[in-house]
């Protein structure tokens, strides 16, 4: 796949793109926040929400 922005990621995957640790993402799925997921007998992020969300984060930093 050339464009592998719809490409499934794990939660370990998904933490290392977002620079966290795991236990950060399973939190944040706890608690609504963090990106978007989805449950199919295993939790699987889009990178494209990951990279949405990482770019979210920046904004807020740079506002901040």
């Amino acid at each position: 796949m050339a464009d592998n922005e719809d490409e499934w990621l794990t939660t370990r995957e998904a933490a290392k793109l977002l620079g966290r640790p795991v236990g950060t993402l399973i939190d944040w799925r706890g608690r609504s926040l963090g990106p978007t997921y989805y449950k199919y007998g295993k939790v699987r992020y889009l990178r494209s929400d990951v990279m949405a969300f990482r770019m979210s984060i920046r904004a807020e930093k740079a506002a901040a």
